[in-house]
């Protein structure tokens, strides 16, 4: 931006890219700076990328990710989870779409010792999920708390419920909609935190029998 002082008075108006206008008895100088619109392919790629990972986000795994990925050094939740998960779980086509590797996706972290032996079986609107209990005493406290998420491969919707313990039992998740001829739909994720919230484990993964 510039001041200019001129013996023609107040100066207005546009040419070309720059813009003149009066402030204070002064003329300012301003140059437009114009709009990034670029859509080439390769940002079209990352772009949508990161869209598929915020519609996961938003149609469900806002409830469970604050306790999956905890902030940490200035990052949200939502903040760790794109970075987790951008290009190892995402992918975009020669068409920039972009696609979820369901069997990559992160949606928790941390150094607690994880969920073993998940198995996941679908029912008429519920999903049954059941896991060892594996506490060691150490990584794995009997105290810790399962998270159990269940996903919509085609929406991203998440159904999830969380609080049993390592040596809780099957623990039943509500899935509105959900048939056994539709189990093929699904994907099945559970992981442990730490009773009083202070760090997780990484995330285990289960297609409904």
């Amino acid at each position: 931006m510039a001041r200019i002082r001129s013996m023609l008075g107040t100066i207005e108006g546009s040419a070309g890219g720059l813009t003149f206008a009066s402030q204070n008895g002064l003329n300012i100088l301003r140059q437009k700076v114009g709009k990034n619109n670029s859509k080439t392919l390769p940002q079209q790629k990352v772009r949508n990328q990161f869209k598929a990972l915020a519609r996961l986000y938003t149609a469900g795994g806002s409830a469970f990710l604050s306790r999956g990925l905890l902030k940490q050094g200035g990052k949200s939740s939502y903040n760790r989870f794109v970075g987790e998960n951008y290009g190892l779980a995402t992918s975009a086509d020669a068409l920039a779409v972009a696609a979820v590797d369901y069997t990559k996706l992160r949606l928790s972290s941390g150094a607690v010792l994880g969920v073993a032996g998940l198995v996941a079986t679908a029912a008429a609107n519920s999903m049954s999920v059941a896991y060892t209990a594996n506490a060691d005493g150490a990584s794995g406290l009997t105290t810790d708390k399962v998270t159990v998420v269940v996903m919509e491969k085609l929406t991203g919707k998440s159904y999830s419920a969380t609080g049993a313990t390592r040596a809780a039992g099957p623990q039943v998740v509500a899935v509105p909609g959900l048939t056994a001829v539709g189990k093929a739909g699904y994907v099945v994720y559970a992981f442990f935190t730490r009773a009083d919230g202070s760090d997780a484990s990484p995330t285990a993964y289960a297609v409904p029998a």
